[in-house]
């Protein structure tokens, strides 16, 4: 692994990395499936498929992002794309868009069968080239039930017109390198390829476009690894050459978020292909602040603008399967974000509800992000719950958790310990009332460890 934070060792209690293999078409697929802290079989979670990026591989970017979903409660699987990396498939780095999307269907054919994965709750997040890819994958493979790219590079584009239409003028000439480069392939001659070139610093500097000179530092030099190459055999020329990752782009139907940098070079195919999105109603842009394109790979304060948003995104639509309301909607104003609160574990939000202090009912809705609750604690005087958005859970000291849904009631008696909050993979609100208010204090305890925190929400039950 060359990301930043990757796993080194499996440590019981956290997240865990597995590194797996399966046939596709007679092809050994090379893969990783990374798991929440605290996974149990026998539960059904979430699951999230990543497609890495033209000429990188699962150790790299795509890597890095299974990860930090695994940590917010998900199964991820990054595979190696057939004929690169660690997968098989001969002549070595064929690119073509035919085999990038079925390894994306054969992603979802593997993650369909894990152990713990509820198949109706797989969604996808494909990366630079991968998210082309997997554009053209969500248009007919409805198992994936929300989509979302990063950094997106409609490959067939450059490929055919060059960067920002840099090559136009060459399409018929290289249409027949490619043409010549298979013809001789299929003669028994050697494999012709592009983009292997070794460049100087100086060279490097020169490029004319942040994309490739800072490809070239990311994937040569800070971030490289022995599988990753961005040599490609002229042949597939001729099939990239003729795809689009934007064709027939309306039949996506599925929740559809895209996410770029503010100042990647390569936004202008995010946009299009946003624009041209016109299946689903339910899709967002969202910009990754001062990014460029390959900063959102690695540079910690983008990888977090880009985790969170995908956190809201994936939370929302895939949530558990028998309570799906495919979006998070409460009754409630969200409030306040609770801005570094040592007492929450995450993000959570307040707001009052009951303003005649007279009446000595406080109450206030009280919103938590995926994963996030709060630190165990009790109240002097008691404490009501109503659960009114969500999935959440609700525990006592030395009892097993309990699953809340919208309409349950939580009646907490006086010096109780006890936590509660949202679920890993699902936002949660709830309204809460304090008793006795003249005499009731709040004695804030320890904050509740992620693999006490994950080995409750396994063991949770459900109370009607």
């Amino acid at each position: 692994m060359v990301y930043e934070n990757a796993l080194k060792e499996n440590i019981e209690g956290r997240v865990n990395i597995h590194p797996v293999t399966y046939r596709l078409h007679d092809i050994e697929i090379a893969a990783n499936v990374y798991v929440p802290a605290g996974y149990d079989p026998a539960n059904k979670y979430a699951a999230i498929v990543v497609a890495h990026p033209n000429g990188g591989v699962k150790e790299q970017v795509a890597g890095l992002y299974a990860q930090r979903l695994a940590e917010k409660g998900y199964i991820t699987l990054v595979a190696d794309a057939s004929y690169q990396g660690a997968s098989g498939g001969e002549p070595r780095n064929v690119d073509k868009p035919a085999n990038r999307i079925e390894d994306i269907h054969g992603m979802v054919d593997y993650m369909s069968h894990y152990p713990g994965v509820d198949a109706k709750r797989i969604g996808i997040l494909g990366i630079c080239g991968g998210g082309g890819y997997t554009l053209g994958a969500a248009q007919s493979d409805k198992r994936l039930k929300a989509v979302a790219t990063l950094s997106m590079f409609n490959s067939g584009k450059v490929r055919r017109d060059g960067f920002m239409g840099s090559q136009v003028s060459t399409i018929q000439e290289r249409l027949k390198q490619a043409t010549d480069a298979r013809a001789r392939e299929m003669a028994g001659g050697e494999v012709q390829y592009t983009g292997d070139s070794k460049l100087t610093d100086e060279q490097i500097a020169k490029l004319p476009f942040d994309l490739y000179r800072e490809g070239f530092i990311y994937y040569g030099k800070t971030h490289a690894h022995s599988n990753s190459t961005f040599r490609y055999t002229v042949s597939s020329l001729l099939d990239l050459m003729t795809w689009d990752a934007t064709s027939n782009i309306d039949l996506i139907g599925q929740p559809l978020l895209m996410l770029a940098g503010s100042k990647a070079d390569t936004y202008y195919m995010t946009e299009e292909a946003f624009h041209r999105a016109t299946g689903t109603a339910d899709k967002e842009l969202f910009l990754i602040s001062g990014a460029t394109h390959i900063q959102t790979y690695y540079v910690p304060e983008y990888v977090d603008q880009a985790v969170n948003k995908l956190v809201e995104f994936f939370a929302k639509r895939l949530l558990y399967a028998e309570h799906t309301v495919g979006t998070f909607e409460q009754p409630f104003p969200l409030g306040e974000k609770l801005l570094e609160n040592k007492n929450f574990t995450g993000q959570a939000y307040l707001a009052s509800i009951s303003m005649d202090k007279g009446l000595n009912v406080p109450m206030a809705n009280v919103t938590f992000e995926p994963g996030c609750r709060n630190s165990w604690h009790s109240h002097s005087g008691g404490q009501i719950l109503i659960a009114t958005a969500g999935i959440g859970y609700y525990q006592e000291k030395g009892r097993p958790a309990r699953r809340l849904f919208p309409g349950d009631v939580v009646e907490i008696a006086s010096d109780v310990e006890h936590w509660h909050g949202a679920a890993p993979d699902s936002w949660f609100a709830h309204i809460a009332i304090r008793c006795n208010p003249q005499n009731n204090e709040v004695k804030w305890l320890d904050p509740v460890k992620d693999s006490d925190y994950f080995a409750a929400a396994r063991q949770s039950v459900s109370i009607k």
